[in-house]
């Protein structure tokens, strides 16, 4: 089959495709509502719509193979690497974007209203976060600045399962995708087909190393825990002297051992005594 030939087949499927949806809607006693509506519709939650879903997939899997065979190569697999809608999508419902715009259906400007209440600097709010979400249908940019929910963003609601489901989805699930080179190529998890081994594991697994190592608190990066050394007494000043030989030299005024170090050990290692039981008085360099 030729190129031109291709095309032409394809836009046959894609129209009866389409064909087969609206039909479909038909059939359920109301028309397809337009993507800029915000009222539901009974195919929205039905769970026995096979038909409609198969004519989605059809229509999905072919209008991707007709932008692929029309577009460049190099411009289909860059679109595919640096498609960061997930990733605002993921924000849009943690920050209730949907939530405070439900019930306005002028829109609100988001200088006004997402910018006061939110917090987000103005311009990545604006031309990064609602201008890629409103790019790819979900809200609806009615003048500049101002949005309103649509049908897509009407789903991101917080009392929706679809938002819980999309942040699981964009958070393990996009942390056990950045993991998944590295879970084939380990030797236990990556040829294993045991269901307590899988990309998901294998990412939880790693991020609880990390944090056990780093802690799980604010500003503790790898470069820091890097960058210390073991104890704190043990620096560019060589060893530390043993207590027992400072009370051998006769100290009278030596100060008692608890108080010797008094600088506190670091944040990273009071987590790992706090988890695992010694205090930090009492656990030498906090390493096991």
């Amino acid at each position: 089959m030729t190129g031109p030939s291709e095309v032409q087949h394809l836009l046959k499927i894609i129209s009866q495709a389409a064909t087969d949806a609206l039909n479909e809607y038909a059939r359920h006693g109301e028309e397809v509502p337009s993507i800029y509506e915000t009222k539901s519709h009974p195919l929205d939650i039905a769970e026995t719509a096979f038909t409609l879903k198969k004519a989605i997939r059809t229509l999905e899997g072919a209008c991707n193979q007709l932008c692929s065979t029309l577009a460049p190569p190099l411009h289909t697999v860059i679109n595919n690497a640096v498609d960061h809608y997930w990733s605002c999508s993921r924000i849009g419902a943690q920050k209730g974007f949907a939530d405070i715009l439900y019930g306005h259906q002028g829109g609100l400007h988001i200088i006004e209203v997402l910018l006061q209440r939110l917090g987000i600097n103005q311009g990545k709010l604006a031309t990064i976060i609602m201008w890629t979400l409103a790019s790819r249908h979900c809200f609806h940019e009615v003048a500049k600045d101002v949005y309103a929910n649509n049908r897509l963003s009407l789903a991101l609601r917080s009392q929706t399962p679809g938002a819980a489901f999309l942040d699981l989805q964009t958070g393990e699930g996009q942390q056990a995708a950045f993991y998944f080179q590295r879970y084939l190529d380990d030797p236990t998890y990556g040829p294993s087909t045991d269901l307590k081994h899988t990309a998901f594991t294998y990412s939880i697994s790693v991020t609880i190393m990390h944090i056990d190592c780093i802690g799980d608190t604010p500003g503790n990066t790898s470069l820091q825990y890097i960058a210390k050394p073991e104890s704190s007494e043990e620096n560019l000043d060589g060893p530390s002297v043993p207590q027992s030989s400072t009370k051998a030299k006769g100290k009278r005024n030596a100060e008692p051992a608890e108080t010797e170090e008094e600088e506190p050990a670091p944040q990273i290692y009071k987590k790992r005594k706090t988890t695992s039981g010694p205090t930090a008085e009492g656990s030498g360099n906090g390493r096991r």
